[in-house]
C-alpha cells in the first residue's frame, strides 16, 4: 500500500511560502534539487525564490505539481484490488483471546462501522434473509465474501469472511456478555 506523508522535501517546499525566510529556503532547496539532477524541480524552485509575480506564479506551479502527485497517490490507493483493501483493513485488528480465527471489537457499533465504512463498498452488496434476520453480503471480485449480520452465535453483531485465506481469520465479533 502506498502511504504519503510530510516528507522533509515537502516541508522545505512548504517553508518556501513563509514570508521573509521563504525565499532563502527556496534558494537552498533549488541548489539541492539541481545537485540531485532534478533540473525541472530545481529551476521551478529557483524561480519561486524570485520576489514578485514571477515568484508567485512559480510557487503556484509547485503547489499544482504537488497536488498532481497527491492525486496520483490517491489513484494508486483507490486502484488497489478490493481483496487487498479488505486484507489491509482487517489485518489491523489485533488478536485477543485464544481463538486465532476470530478478532474482537469492543461493541456492536464498532463492528457495524467497520463494515459500513471500510468493507461494504468493496464490491456489490446484497441483502439476504436468514430466518428473522437479514445479512448484508459483499462479494469481492475474486469470489470472496464479507458478510455482516446483526445477530450471531456471539449474541451480537458479526462480520464473517469467506474465501480470503491470506487474512488468517474468518470472523469479527464483540466479546460475549
Amino acid at each position: 500500500m502506498v502511504r504519503a506523508g510530510l516528507s522533509p522535501r515537502l516541508l522545505l517546499d512548504l517553508a518556501g511560502f513563509v514570508p521573509v525566510v521563504g525565499d532563502a529556503v527556496d534558494a537552498v532547496n533549488a541548489v539541492v534539487y539541481l545537485a540531485q539532477g532534478r533540473g525541472t524541480d530545481g529551476l521551478l524552485t529557483a524561480a519561486a525564490a524570485l520576489p514578485g509575480p514571477g515568484g508567485w506564479v512559480a510557487g503556484g506551479a509547485k503547489v499544482g505539481k504537488a497536488l498532481d502527485h497527491a492525486g496520483d497517490i490517491a489513484k494508486v490507493v483507490d486502484d488497489a484490488p478490493a481483496e487487498t483493501r479488505a486484507i489491509e483493513v482487517l489485518s489491523q485488528l489485533t488478536v485477543r483471546g485464544d481463538r486465532r480465527t476470530t478478532r474482537l471489537l469492543p461493541d456492536d457499533e464498532s463492528i457495524e462501522r467497520l463494515y459500513r465504512d471500510h468493507l461494504a463498498g468493496l464490491g456489490p452488496t446484497t441483502i439476504v434473509k436468514a430466518g428473522n434476520e437479514t445479512v448484508s453480503v459483499t462479494m469481492l471480485p475474486s469470489g470472496a465474501k464479507i458478510a455482516f449480520r446483526r445477530f450471531s452465535n456471539s449474541e451480537g453483531y458479526a462480520i464473517e469472511v469467506e474465501d480470503l485465506p491470506q487474512l488468517g481469520y474468518d470472523r469479527v465479533h464483540r466479546p460475549r456478555d
